[in-house]
């Protein structure tokens, strides 16, 4: 008969094959998952390199685009050299920007918009183009009426890129005004965007018309010229929405019209340097951690 101690001796012989086993299956599963893994950091450094090559290759389309939408904007030097006493906040919340300013100048007067297209980055940049080129195909027929480029523009813009068909609607809200330097004489227009005048440190605003440039909706009144009386060292302001709908400050709110009105009493004694600094401060200030809202855009002229 078998003896214990062979007996015992069987059952450990079976154990450390059983144990043998054991390793070998898990040293198996161990080279299978290295060998998953290994691969799978393998794919995910190619997939990582080629997701760099593809976001090289937008930013570099992105900021060739913003090289060919510079060329279309009038940025702060050329401002400068048409009209010297003034100056351009411009803060584009992406690479591109649907905020503009578009000047031109013919003997004593001076013509000048400032425009808010519908959306921001490439979207709102190709909308800005267009626009540019538009006005200035319509500022060399009929001159430097501001109510008539307004409505020549909406004709082209309603008639061009808004289809029924694709529900696509896009639109520009713009304040436009044409200075005469010799007379003093100031006409302005608006689609759905004012102009501030700043008198000795008391802001008026002047409310352009209730109409939204390229789209049918929400049309109450015609557009129309106003002739602002202004006086020597008087500050006159067109811009965007983009500051006023900035959330920010300790409730996370909008910035508001009414704050801005105060903002450009306080800075209009100041010089255009320094109220280009002033005005950029209280940006910062205000947004603080937040996200910017939208394209920013502040035009400033010293009469």
């Amino acid at each position: 008969m078998e003896t214990v101690k062979e007996k015992s001796k069987e059952i450990l012989q079976q154990q450390i094959k059983d144990l043998k086993e054991q390793l070998d299956s898990a040293n198996s599963m161990f080279e299978m998952t290295t060998n998953y893994m290994n691969q799978m950091q393998q794919d995910l450094m190619e997939s990582e390199s080629n997701l760099k090559k593809a976001n090289k290759h937008l930013t570099d389309s992105i900021n060739y685009a913003r090289h060919i939408q510079k060329a279309f904007i009038t940025g702060n030097e050329s401002l400068q050299q048409i009209i010297p006493q003034s100056f351009l906040f411009f803060r584009p919340k992406d690479i591109l920007s649907g905020d503009f300013l578009w000047v031109q100048q013919e003997g004593a007067d001076i013509t000048v918009a400032v425009g808010d297209c519908t959306g921001h980055g490439v979207p709102g940049a190709m909308l800005t183009v267009y626009m540019i080129s538009t006005l200035n195909q319509i500022y060399s027929e009929v001159g430097n009426d501001p109510a008539l480029i307004l409505k020549k523009l909406d004709e082209h813009a309603s008639g061009s890129l808004n289809n029924d068909k694709t529900g696509v609607a896009d639109s520009a809200e713009i304040a436009l005004i044409n200075y005469n330097i010799e007379t003093g004489r100031l006409v302005f227009a608006g689609a759905n965007r004012p102009l501030i005048r700043v008198r000795n440190g008391e802001a008026k605003k002047i409310k352009g018309s209730r109409y939204i440039l390229g789209r049918q909706i929400r049309r109450k009144e015609d557009i129309v010229n106003q002739e602002v009386v202004v006086e020597p060292d008087d500050m006159v302001y067109l811009f965007s929405d983009g500051f006023v709908d900035q959330f920010g400050g300790p409730e996370k709110r909008k910035y508001s019209t009414k704050r801005l009105k105060s903002l450009l009493e306080n800075v209009s004694k100041s010089s255009l340097n320094n109220q280009f600094r002033m005005i950029s401060a209280e940006y910062d200030q205000w947004m603080g951690e937040n996200q910017q809202t939208d394209d920013t855009i502040i035009m400033g002229l010293r009469i």
